[in-house]
């Protein structure tokens, strides 16, 4: 008898013990200072006329700021028109029209003492956009060793697709031959749809072609004679994806984690004794992120990824793979790993609205390790090197953005998160 009546008490104790979470009834949601409120409220996952604790709210916050047009949002919670319910009022700040990014980029391989330096302009602009669409549109240049690429993509998102949550967003990109490569084109179809709150499962597809020549390049007073075989490739993705980021550019709180699965498939011709070839590769990578805000208006951020390639198989014999080589290669069990990291510093920001006029500097570093256990190196359909191949490249990259400007063209394709 009293045993049951202490456990029944230890029971009400450990139960009375565990704070209460508030519950937020949102009777209405509007979205101020942006005129298309649909996009908002389907990104942020939120219902009228549904219950919320805080932490939720936060995490619809910080998808909402993910947004590639959003440079600033804030939410505020008013008296609804009974007691215990509330209006959630979105205030939002959408980035100008246009930005750019402006980079300066040096890889070093570590393993021969071999640098490579690069700069690239990229400009971005939100071409207009529906009840639940966004057209956008990217240019830019690049130099690499002496030689100037342009690239240009046009793209579609829709953020509600079939009334379902569902993201998609379909790019078409273009660069023209520029001396050194030859033309290519690529088409990009992403689906995402979310799973729980933080939590999204992705479908990605892609079609690339190159157009075939030949080329030199001047490297270390050597010449290397370039032979870019055409080829068309396909390649199939599906991704899981935890996110908390706050941003999708520059994070200041906020980590991720991706788990994805890719099956790529390349069909070539050489003009030269090579002929055609096919291949097949499939690869499992894992990649995290974590970010911080720091001091003095800085975000830095810490992230890596590890890829494995268990499976290559070629038709009819080796796919080129190497751009600074004039030959080809292929390799099985391959291992790749990274650890990258970016500090972001404010250089202006605006008192004023709009505020997405500031501009930010960027630096970061990365490492990258590659292990080949079973490697073949063709020239000229003839094996020059086999065996185990391990490679470490280190590089450094430094640039002014605009306020969500970028270092990599068609930045409003993944705002899927």
């Amino acid at each position: 008898m009293y045993w049951s009546i202490f456990l029944l008490t230890t029971f009400c104790m450990s139960q009375g013990s565990e704070p209460v979470k508030p519950m937020f009834f949102l009777e209405q949601i509007n979205v101020l200072n942006f005129d298309r409120a649909e996009i908002i409220i389907a990104t942020s996952l939120l219902v009228q006329g549904a219950a919320y604790e805080e932490d939720d709210l936060g995490d619809a916050l910080h998808r909402i700021k993910r947004l590639p047009f959003v440079y600033d949002c804030q939410f505020s919670l008013a008296k609804g028109s009974r007691r215990h319910a509330f209006v959630l009022n979105i205030d939002i700040e959408a980035t100008q029209r246009l930005s750019f990014g402006l980079f300066g980029n040096s890889r070093n391989t570590l393993s021969n003492d071999r640098e490579q330096t690069d700069s690239s302009l990229h400009l971005n602009y939100r071409l207009f956009s529906t009840k639940y669409m966004l057209a956008f549109a990217s240019a830019g240049v690049q130099t690499f060793e002496d030689h100037v690429s342009q690239f240009y993509s046009i793209g579609l998102n829709h953020y509600d697709l079939f009334q379902q949550r569902l993201f998609a967003s379909l790019i078409f990109a273009y660069s023209p031959e520029d001396g050194l490569r030859p033309s290519h084109q690529t088409a990009s179809l992403l689906l995402s749809k979310p799973l729980k709150t933080n939590q999204w499962f992705k479908f990605s597809y892609q079609w690339h072609q190159n157009e075939g020549g030949m080329s030199e390049l001047n490297i270390d007073d050597s010449v290397f004679v370039l032979e870019f075989p055409s080829e068309i490739s396909s390649r199939i993705g599906l991704k899981w994806e935890y996110n908390t980021m706050d941003d999708a550019l520059e994070p200041t709180s906020g980590r991720s984690l991706a788990i994805s699965a890719n099956f790529r498939n390349v069909k070539s011709n050489s003009e030269s004794e090579l002929g055609e070839d096919s291949s097949q590769q499939g690869w499992l990578e894992i990649e995290a992120e974590e970010a911080w805000l720091l001091a003095n208006n800085r975000s830095f951020s810490i992230g890596g990824g590890v890829s494995y390639w268990p499976y290559h198989s070629n038709s009819s014999g080796p796919v080129s793979t190497d751009i600074l080589a004039s030959g080809n290669s292929t390799d099985l069990d391959r291992v790749d790993m990274n650890l990258r990291s970016s500090l972001s510093h404010s250089l202006f920001k605006s008192s004023l609205r709009p505020k997405s006029n500031e501009l930010r500097l960027t630096i970061g570093a990365s490492v990258d390790y590659q292990k080949r256990p079973h490697y073949s190196f063709y020239n000229s359909n003839q094996m020059i090197q086999e065996g185990e191949l391990t490679q470490i490249f280190a590089e450094y990259s430094a640039g002014v953005v605009s306020g969500r400007g970028s270092a990599s063209g068609g930045w409003f394709g993944d705002g899927a998160s």
